[in-house]
């Protein structure tokens, strides 16, 4: 069973999300930003099951969204944003990277909210056999 950590870490990722997508809509969301929403909500949706315990969806769908998530924030975030500039969130980050050692904090700042969900939703797909197994549901 999870940490009162996880538990944390679910509700501030939850909370950063929030602020992060109102903040890219009211500048100005691109379509790709807008592709991003259901997929951040719904991995959001995991992180909370996860640090929880609670049953959303099933195990099997759990398992098939890791890759495609993984996958997706690195194009997202990286390819489209960081690199063609193509997302609005960019344009948010940009201003407050302009200094080598900013950009770098920002990276890991990004990474340190991230990083931590990739292994939420792996652990609710791959390592959270009891919950599957038994029959509480949220």
């Amino acid at each position: 069973m999870p940490n009162i950590g996880w538990r944390i870490y679910a509700w501030a990722y939850l909370a950063a999300l929030g602020v992060a997508h109102w903040s890219i809509i009211r500048a100005g969301a691109t379509a790709v930003d807008l592709l991003d929403l259901p997929l951040s909500l719904c991995a959001a949706a995991g992180v909370l099951g996860f640090a929880h315990q609670w049953r959303l969806g099933s195990q099997l769908f759990w398992r098939g969204f890791l890759i495609p998530f993984v996958a997706w924030e690195l194009t997202y975030n990286v390819v489209l944003g960081a690199w063609l500039g193509i997302a609005q969130h960019e344009s948010l980050v940009r201003p407050m990277s302009t200094h080598p050692l900013a950009t770098v904090v920002v990276a890991g700042l990004v990474a340190a909210l991230v990083v931590p969900s990739y292994v939420a939703v792996f652990r609710y797909g791959y390592r959270s056999a009891q919950l599957w197994q038994s029959h509480r549901t949220a």
